[in-house]
């Protein structure tokens, strides 16, 4: 779920995945009985100037065997012109297993409440707002510009979003963040579940005192941060030592349970039915080459050359790859599809590859991180030439030479496999030739009080010279927001 309102300081993932429908309406119901009353306000005023002051923001987490449901509330105070786009709201859902149930919209205006929701109702819309990026999520998004707002008034909001995945099974995971930087209010992150889950949890030190109860059967994390201020920051130091108020929770064993569980989604997928036409492709390959060298180039090429870039969330395709057949026939696909499709050819052609999932962006740290499928988004194909291993990225373009592809500079992957494993660091080799050489000309022969000819050439190399174009190395794997 996200508000129109991006300044309210507190960011939370929940995700989870039992075997359920969704729904595309947006639900109008009381809020459930397991919520908590709101935080206490505070005292302090905001900081002159400021466009908005913060109430509370309350963000209340709890997994069942149905799913995991996520309740929202804020309440926030417009104090100037500029801060009435916090009267337009939007709600984001994955239809497919999930759904967006709205508590309550008032208006408090001198002391009175309004209920927008007696006269108004959200308009729902599939926007894809990644449709320019080749992006398909098949996201619900529900809007409602409230009426008649006013600067002065305050705006209280509660929904509870219930996610259910149908990919990877009934687990439990997500992490949140209370505000980094100073801003008058309360703000509570509390997440419970049932005992007999294993659930692991972690904490930066800065939410002191966090420790978990256990009542009634379940057990609950709670942090209430009271008008923060901000937090310090070390001056250059790598992205794992300034990570600031931030919970993080996983009923995920080890990072070898996150790896079976895509392990079948990746060997069904790249399994080719009798008769496919990626056959044919693969028994062309090996006919003019018997050097596995070659054959791997060639099944990139073609991956590449043949599948447009595509991103499917749809139908449970945030984790789960299409079938090398479907994307071979449709001509496009996303990271997954891409790299079924590499691994279906490759097994044809007697090379040894396998799936390695990894981070594109926050990847420095993620040996320290929970075990967990959140951090991923974005795989590739990793394979083995004698004692030589090659990294293969099937949404890349024009690659030429097997000696020349990059090695990710990801940090950690996550081999794809049905046996035990760990993260495996990526250590970092120079590139063997310069990606971006600048030749810049400058005739001052006429001499320096006339004007100069200036002219300059640019070369690139690797993904630099595909922009501006979708981010071929950054596919996702699944669609809800990370750290």
């Amino acid at each position: 779920m996200r508000t129109g309102f991006a300044a309210l300081g507190l960011a939370f993932i929940a995700i989870s995945a039992p075997l359920c429908a969704g729904t595309r309406d947006v639900q109008y119901a009381q809020a459930p009985t397991w919520v908590l009353p709101p935080p206490t306000p505070t005292l302090n005023a905001a900081p002159e100037g400021g466009p908005f002051r913060v109430t509370y923001n309350d963000t209340q987490v709890r997994f069942t065997d149905k799913g995991t449901e996520t309740y929202s509330a804020y309440r926030l105070k417009i104090l100037a012109p500029e801060a009435l786009d916090a009267g337009k709201i939007s709600l984001t859902w994955n239809p497919d297993g999930g759904e967006a149930t709205v508590h309550l919209i008032n208006i408090i205006r001198d002391d009175k409440r309004i209920d927008v929701l007696a006269t108004d109702k959200f308009l729902v819309i599939q926007r894809e707002e990644g449709l320019e990026a080749s992006m398909l999520d098949g996201q619900l998004t529900a809007t409602m510009q409230i009426p008649g707002l006013r600067v002065g008034d305050e705006i209280e909001f509660a929904i509870t979003i219930r996610q259910r995945d149908k990919t990877l099974g009934n687990h439990f995971f997500g992490a949140g963040q209370l505000p980094i930087s100073e801003l008058p209010g309360s703000f509570r992150i509390r997440v419970n579940w049932p005992q007999e889950r294993p659930v692991k949890w972690e904490a930066t030190p800065d939410l002191v005192g966090l420790k978990a109860a256990t009542n009634s059967g379940r057990v609950e994390l709670a942090y209430e941060l009271r008008d923060p201020k901000s937090a310090v920051f070390t001056d250059g130091a790598p992205p794992r030592f300034n990570v600031r108020r931030y919970l993080e929770y996983s009923d995920f064993s080890s990072w070898s349970e996150v790896s079976q569980k895509f392990w079948p989604l990746f060997d069904e997928a790249s399994r080719l039915s009798a008769g496919s036409p990626v056959l044919a492709e693969a028994a062309k390959i090996a006919a003019a080459t018997q050097d596995p060298a070659e054959r791997a180039m060639a099944a990139l090429k073609l991956v590449e050359s043949q599948v447009r870039y595509v991103y499917v969330g749809l139908d449970a395709g945030n984790y789960r790859p299409a079938p090398a057949d479907e994307t071979w026939n449709r001509r496009f696909g996303d990271c997954k599809a891409k790299t079924a499709l590499l691994l279906a050819l490759l097994r044809e052609l007697g090379v040894p590859a396998e799936a390695m999932l990894v981070n594109t962006v926050a990847n420095d740290g993620m040996n320290e991180r929970l075990p967990t499928p959140a951090v991923f988004n974005h795989v590739l194909v990793r394979i083995r030439i004698g004692s030589q291993s090659y990294w293969l990225d099937g949404t890349g373009l024009g690659d030429q030479y097997l000696n020349l592809l990059p090695r990710p500079a990801y940090r950690w992957a996550l081999p794809v496999r049905p046996e035990l494993v760990e993260l495996e660091p990526i250590v970092a080799v120079p590139p063997p030739v310069p990606q971006f050489v600048t030749v810049l000309d400058i005739d001052a022969s006429s001499g320096f009080d006339r004007a100069a000819k200036i002219s300059a050439q640019n070369i690139l190399r690797g993904d630099g010279v595909h922009q501006p174009a979708p981010s071929w190395r950054g596919c996702r794997l699944q669609t809800q927001n990370g750290r």
